[in-house]
């Protein structure tokens, strides 16, 4: 799609050469290529949008129409904000087009590519509204919303996030690491503004383009007067200031519906280079082939880097191998995971399946105070464990609370579990996971010191 884009405004060859690099921009391919972004529709969108743009400023015809008008439905759907902004500049452009066009002209345009992608858009909006009613009960209240209503107490500097709800009881949090992260980035952007937006602006250019291609943009940028040159930088610019308002910390995949555009001035700026001459000699070609090859090593080298063995511990095979052991052995599990500060927010422990209540292998953040003596007793049939991610040597032990968690005038526990009459909530073992037994009373086992448990 990005060839068939580029072939809007450049020659077949400067197509095929700007989707090379599409292809071998490792960040894009590993980074949003293979992982749950979710970037891929928003980039297609792109592609849709500004390939059919290049193409109606050429001539009013029905099938660029329908790709404008599914590429603005997947921005919709995908990137609704940052699409919207992107989109203006698309629009402002046809609708001038199709006013100072002659009569003929401006019938086709209007029959071809405003009424056509008019309807694509009310129905996309309609689909979407329908499926908000549907989850959220609102047209416009969109899942994301409900979410962080639902999830997260704005209350709380961190924010969190829901753990369980039992039946009858309040709705209980336990802390999240995106909401930390995302309180922080609100933090900084009101102490810091100006730092808070450099940092961003600094990390957008770095994903997007890095060094090696800076000097292809700037070059493209310089020439202003070309219209698809002029048109791309004032909608990368315009996208770029509006993810600069966020109060967020701006992710590269923010910026996905100008990507195309980033790539098109990259291209046109090595068409450019292709022609300098010095001394007889045109060096600019050598140049761009270099700047082309250099990335494609950038490209290779970390896909021969994986095929080595890792030499720092993977955190997601060490929580697998974790679950599979618990898996093996007898009885329901509830995992205790603490973390130190600074915990990379990527690297996130805690997940459980939908049905959490049934789950042989339940996670939970360590919380504090009376939340986790509570945690604990709504888990009253479970072995706990404690695992700590951030320690070099890694492995599973019996939990025991903390003593300032200790409050037992403020925990009443004769009173029955809601699904179960002895609840247990420590256990003793005996160094062998499949040997594990617990220890049943009413009250928990908070003074056994049991060997450490799933060794590595």
């Amino acid at each position: 799609m990005m060839y068939w884009m580029l072939k809007g405004f450049v020659s077949n060859r400067w197509a095929a050469w700007g989707a090379i690099i599409l292809l071998i921009n490792w960040r894009v391919s590993r980074v949003w290529g293979q992982s749950y972004y979710g970037t891929g529709p928003a980039l297609l969108g792109a592609t849709l949008v500004f390939g059919a743009w290049g193409r109606l400023l050429q001539r009013s015809k029905l099938k660029p129409g329908l790709c404008l008008g599914l590429g603005l439905v997947t921005w919709v759907i995908t990137r609704p904000y940052e699409g919207l902004v992107a989109s203006i500049p698309v629009m402002i452009t046809l609708v001038w087009r199709t006013v100072t066009a002659a009569p003929l002209e401006r019938q086709l345009s209007i029959r071809r590519v405003l009424i056509p992608v008019l309807c694509l858009v009310a129905v996309g909006i309609g689909a979407l509204s329908w499926y908000h009613q549907q989850v959220t009960g609102s047209l416009f209240k969109w899942p994301y919303r409900l979410y962080e209503e639902t999830y997260t107490r704005r209350s709380s500097p961190a924010g969190t996030v829901v753990s369980w709800t039992a039946l009858g009881e309040r709705k209980r949090t336990i802390p999240s690491l995106e909401a930390e992260s995302t309180a922080a980035a609100s933090r900084m952007a009101e102490s810091e503004p100006l730092r808070f937006a450099f940092r961003k602006a600094a990390f957008q250019w770095w994903f997007h383009l890095g060094v090696l291609w800076t000097l292809p943009l700037v070059i493209a940028v310089s020439e202003f007067r070309r219209w698809p040159n002029a048109f791309a930088a004032v909608t990368i610019g315009l996208v770029g200031v509006a993810i600069l308002l966020q109060r967020t910390s701006g992710m590269p995949h923010y910026a996905a519906p100008i990507h195309p555009l980033i790539i098109l001035l990259v291209v046109q700026g090595l068409r450019r280079m292709w022609t300098y001459r010095w001394m007889g000699r045109r060096w600019g070609k050598d140049l761009v082939i270099l700047f082309t090859s250099f990335s494609a090593i950038c490209y290779f080298v970390p896909l021969f880097q994986d095929l080595a063995p890792p030499t720092v511990r993977n955190w997601a095979a060490e929580r697998d191998r974790i679950r599979r052991e618990l898996h093996a052995t007898p009885g329901k599990d509830l995992v205790i995971v603490r973390y130190c500060k600074g915990h990379s927010m990527h690297e996130e422990w805690v997940y459980n399946q939908a049905d959490i209540d049934r789950s042989e292998v339940v996670w939970a953040r360590e919380l504090k105070s009376r939340d986790m003596q509570e945690l604990l007793q709504y888990f009253p049939d479970r072995r706990v464990w404690l695992i700590e991610p951030d320690h070099e040597t890694l492995g599973v032990k019996p939990y025991r609370l903390p003593a300032e968690n200790l409050e037992p005038e403020k925990l009443d526990l004769e009173k029955p579990a809601p699904t179960s009459t002895k609840p247990v909530l420590d256990a003793t073992a005996t160094g062998n996971p499949g040997n594990t037994e617990s220890t049943e009373g009413n009250s928990p086992n908070l003074t056994s010191t049991p060997p450490r448990l799933l060794r590595n």
